[in-house]
């Protein structure tokens, strides 16, 4: 028997008497045949909630790419528990068939998060949230960071205006003059936005740092110019003669 067959037999072992809906054997078997080949780590229920943090998102970001459905999500997610998590899910799930509740994705998580990542941590995470800011980042940057803490204040998840509008609060205030101009109404708009303020600031950055590079260094007052008995001195204001320097245009 190859390992990924004794995989799956383990699976339905596993799962028998879990799952009330029955699911076809070769479906099944694809779906985690596609979910197996990600390598997603075991997850031991560790006090570590970096590490539970850091779990949840990269399956999630799985299922981003699946698309399984909430029984699948949650069968798949709990074959990869082992020992504490293992022991833990198990009580979970008898408890979730006794108050019949309902096998769901967001119930999952809500469980998940409730044991591995204490409420403390989340209200951290919510406060980070709340004062976060770009600074010294990208856009890009900022916006990665914005979109990883967001988890940790669900009321803004649902409401895109909201969202959007702090979002644009915690930009630069020169990418941000330009933005509020624009009376931007969507999150997905105020972030393309942003970026092509920011790629033309950096664009007009650049170019002023040219025009500073190409202007001449200014020759002093009394410059010495010539060797030995030919040296003289030039002054910039001097009109007269050979030793007059012409003005150069600034831009």
């Amino acid at each position: 028997m190859g390992p990924l067959l004794a995989t799956l037999q383990q699976f339905f072992q596993y799962t028998q008497g879990q799952t009330p809906q029955a699911v076809a054997i070769p479906a099944t078997y694809q779906a985690l045949e596609r979910f197996l080949h990600f390598q997603l780590p075991k997850f031991l229920g560790e006090p570590d909630y970096y590490k539970a943090e850091s779990w949840l998102e990269e399956i999630e970001k799985i299922f981003k790419v699946l698309r399984y459905d909430d029984e699948q999500k949650i069968s798949f997610s709990t074959f990869r528990f082992e020992e504490m998590a293992h022991n833990w899910w198990r009580v979970v799930e008898a408890r979730w068939q006794r108050e019949e509740t309902p096998h769901t994705w967001i119930n999952f998580v809500k469980e998940f998060n409730d044991k591995f990542v204490p409420q403390v941590v989340r209200d951290r995470r919510e406060e980070e949230f709340v004062n976060l800011i770009q600074g010294s980042c990208t856009v890009a940057q900022y916006e990665a960071r914005f979109n990883k803490l967001i988890k940790y204040a669900p009321y803004m998840l649902d409401d895109e205006l909201r969202r959007t509008k702090k979002f644009i609060r915690g930009l630069r205030l020169d990418v941000q003059r330009s933005i509020l101009a624009c009376g931007l109404t969507t999150y997905t708009a105020a972030v393309e936005r942003a970026m092509e303020v920011e790629a033309g600031l950096v664009e007009l950055n650049r170019l002023e740092e040219r025009v500073k590079s190409a202007r001449p260094t200014p020759i002093l007052q009394g410059t010495r110019v010539g060797k030995g008995p030919n040296i003289r001195r030039i002054h910039p204001g001097n009109t007269s003669g050979s030793e007059s320097i012409p003005q150069q245009n600034r831009c």
